[in-house]
């Protein structure tokens, strides 16, 4: 999608360019170049939506992440439970950084844990909202730590004002934790 937006803009940019310049019978051109700036706002609109999931607007981060369970119970036939404390007093980017940090938990747990259950948990823990995606699995090898989206997970929650704990689950397997204090009244983290 990205590669496509930029041929747009380039062609785009030649159009205009082209039209500009004022040659005799470049008006034909505008009917295209109209053409090709829909296909580029399409183009960025697909991309914002790979970007924060139109279901976290329309319903909130419980709600995508309820059915994000739901779905990965079906694809994985794994159990999985979620409960989740109302995260409403998180900003719009910290409720996208939470949902991508609980989808790439899922992803390790279905690529790596060997588990039979997993539970999704969020708790309002002081100033703070705590997600927590774990697993019953076989638990994490230490050379893991540097790999399986950990970084990119770790960078998630840094970009949403928190952290992210890593550790063994209570039943074993392994407990992802995000944890992102609220934005103070009129703050936009």
């Amino acid at each position: 999608m990205h590669d496509q937006l930029g041929q747009l803009l380039t062609a785009l940019k030649m159009m205009v360019h082209r039209a500009l310049q004022g040659a005799p019978g470049r008006e034909q051109d505008w009917p295209q170049i109209e053409a090709v700036l829909g296909e580029g706002i399409a183009t960025v609109r697909r991309i914002s939506a790979a970007l924060r999931p139109p279901l976290l607007d329309d319903l909130g981060l419980e709600a995508a992440l309820g059915l994000a369970g739901r779905q990965f119970a079906e694809r994985t036939g794994l159990a999985c439970e979620v409960e989740l404390a109302d995260a409403g007093r998180l900003n719009a980017d910290q409720a996208n950084q939470l949902y991508r940090i609980a989808q790439e938990a899922l992803t390790n747990v279905a690529r790596h844990a060997q588990a039979a259950r997993v539970r999704i948990e969020g708790a309002v823990v002081g100033g703070e909202y705590r997600l927590a995606v774990e697993d019953d699995g076989v638990g994490m090898k230490p050379q893991a730590r540097s790999s399986l989206g950990l970084p990119s997970m770790r960078e998630r929650a840094a970009l949403a004002g928190g952290e992210l704990h890593i550790g063994p689950g209570a039943a074993g397997g392994v407990r992802v934790e995000a944890r992102v204090p609220f934005a103070a009244e009129g703050e936009d983290r």
